[in-house]
């Protein structure tokens, strides 16, 4: 089966999806997509992440994708197709396509004539009933076997991570609703705000107003690191009051690092996660992406007591040995069967319906 693979290669969530998925799937040809121009937050580009990459600057041509298509039986693209002629043209030359869709970037929503691939992937059943068919449920997995070892310096008070990364429409990350938190804390521990925008968070914290209560220390560390595996390192639990969105690689980067993650019991993070870990939120309104969206938000007390929870050091490190065992059915040890079983079974004119992986 000869695999094609449409990619990003800065650092961002989705770079290091395609990353991740060019180490365990072993693709035959990569089409690297360079937009780092086009970013107004200094993305760098770093296609030696992947094996004799073609790269194209801006969205891929239609004689770029002519040549791509070539002796492929199916393409995988995250995300986006970036030009969706190409479903069109692999289609042309009997190649099979899957799109690893968000449904927030729905586009079939407002567009439905547009090219279709051949499989719709989800990463997970959040607004799966929008998503056209053929559709699947495929996990995003992450790679377990790379965050074995991670140090974790034992430490007290409680460590905890929150990370920002891009800050995306509408506060996604949830970092508002953690700030305005710090205030009713009760118990000493350290709030550690990773956001790869300098300047974001402090503004926010500045905006604000966040005061520290005693015993509470607050760092603010900006800028994008190389190995994104680091984010996780000397840190005990993540908490995350995100505010919308089906796929969410840093709960489960924070999971294979044996980390707590702390969420709201909203879809699908009741899916990953167990009960214990994750507290009451409230649909506050919906947006317009490429089709409507739900928001939700926490109280600030909330968020508050749970974190005064996990502060308990002992309860927390009782808490963690539990992480890898909700880790491990997401790890590319195990889903590299399932892809491979998926993209066979597509290959061979044998397209599922809606099941998951």
């Amino acid at each position: 089966m000869r695999i094609g693979l449409i990619a990003r290669a800065d650092r961002t969530g989705l770079g290091n999806q395609c990353l991740e998925f060019a180490r365990h799937m072993n693709p035959d040809k990569t089409l690297v997509v360079d937009l780092c121009h086009l970013s107004p937050k200094k993305l760098t580009l770093h296609p030696e992440r992947f094996t004799n990459p073609v790269v194209v600057r801006g969205n891929p041509d239609k004689d770029a994708l002519e040549e791509f298509v070539k002796d492929l039986d199916i393409i995988y693209t995250a995300e986006t197709p970036y030009n969706y002629e190409l479903f069109s043209i692999a289609e042309e030359h009997g190649v099979k396509t899957v799109l690893h869709m968000n449904p927030e970037f729905n586009d079939y929503f407002l567009s439905p004539q547009l090219p279709r691939p051949t499989v719709i992937a989800a990463p997970t059943h959040w607004m799966l009933d929008s998503i056209p068919d053929p559709k699947i449920v495929l996990p995003v997995p992450v790679a377990v076997e790379r965050f074995q070892g991670l140090w974790h310096e034992t430490s007290s008070p409680t460590r905890f991570l929150h990370v920002v990364g891009n800050p995306a429409i509408h506060d996604r990350a949830g970092t508002r609703d953690l700030l305005a938190a710090i205030p009713h804390l009760t118990q000493p521990c350290t709030i550690t705000l990773k956001c790869q925008e300098p300047g974001y968070v402090s503004l926010l914290i500045e905006e604000l107003k966040i005061k520290k209560p005693p015993g509470v220390t607050l760092i603010v560390d900006s800028g994008t690191v190389e190995d994104y595996r680091n984010l996780y390192t000397n840190q005990d639990v993540l908490v995350h009051p995100r505010r919308f969105g089906g796929l969410n690689l840093p709960a489960q980067e924070a999971l294979a690092a044996g980390m707590v993650v702390l969420m709201p019991y909203t879809s699908p993070n009741d899916d990953l996660l167990p009960g214990d870990w994750l507290f009451t939120c409230t649909q506050y309104g919906q947006f317009m992406a490429r089709q409507p969206v739900d928001l939700y938000r926490t109280e600030p007390y909330v968020i508050a007591s749970i974190m005064d929870r996990f502060a308990d050091r002992d309860y927390t490190e009782a808490q963690r040995k539990r992480a890898h065992l909700y880790a491990e059915p997401l790890c590319w040890e195990d889903q590299k069967l399932a892809y491979d079983s998926v993209f066979e079974n597509i290959v061979a004119g044998n397209i599922p319906m809606a099941v998951t992986a």
